[in-house]
């Protein structure tokens, strides 16, 4: 799905699992639930970046006065909130 940019569907997917995940917070101490958490903090990281990758390549570089789409602005941060 990040390959395709499907962010929306991507975010969906991995708020769950993160709320799934606080569930076992107190299980951190078993290597399994350690490992899994870490895989997804790494997911996380890695999609952050390749959303804001993605911004900034939208966006042209200083000075210029092109216009943004503010619907994109707001559904990128949306995305982002769910990653950071």
């Amino acid at each position: 799905m990040t390959r395709k940019r499907q962010y929306g569907e991507v975010a969906n997917l991995l708020q769950g699992v993160v709320n799934v995940l606080e569930h076992f917070h107190k299980y951190m101490s078993i290597p399994q639930i350690r490992q899994l958490s870490e895989r997804v903090k790494a997911a996380q990281s890695e999609l952050g970046t390749q959303i804001l990758a993605d911004f900034e390549e939208s966006f042209p570089s200083q000075g210029s006065k092109v216009k943004t789409d503010a619907v994109w602005e707001s559904r990128c941060s949306d995305r982002l909130n769910v990653v950071i």
